[in-house]
């Protein structure tokens, strides 16, 4: 099964979080310093693991895939740093705001 990682836990994340956990082996999620969101995952969803760092799911090597659902000026380089790290990617919502980034 794919081991997979979520950075972002707000609305989106909240919704596409029960699929990833039924599709595939969801071991980490991420999200900016809010600790209701933490809450949730550990009262919900124990046997995932939480952090405040996205990073740390670039860097854990038995992740291959990254599912992005945070705000969408963070997506261009939350999406390239996974990219760099050997991750597939998974993007919800634009890519970017920026059309230089995605030309």
């Amino acid at each position: 099964m794919i081991k997979t990682g979520l950075i972002g836990l707000g609305n989106w994340g909240k919704l596409v979080l029960p699929h990833l956990v039924e599709y595939s082996n969801l071991l980490m999620c991420s999200n900016k310093n809010n600790l209701y969101s933490k809450k949730w995952l550990n009262t919900n969803f124990p046997q995932i693991r939480h952090t405040f760092n996205y990073k740390d799911i670039f860097i854990d090597n038995r992740i291959d895939s990254v599912f992005i659902t945070s705000t969408i000026s963070n997506h261009y380089k939350m999406a390239l740093g996974a990219l760099r790290s050997g991750k597939h990617v998974f993007v919800e919502k634009p890519l970017s705001i920026e059309k230089e980034e995605v030309a």
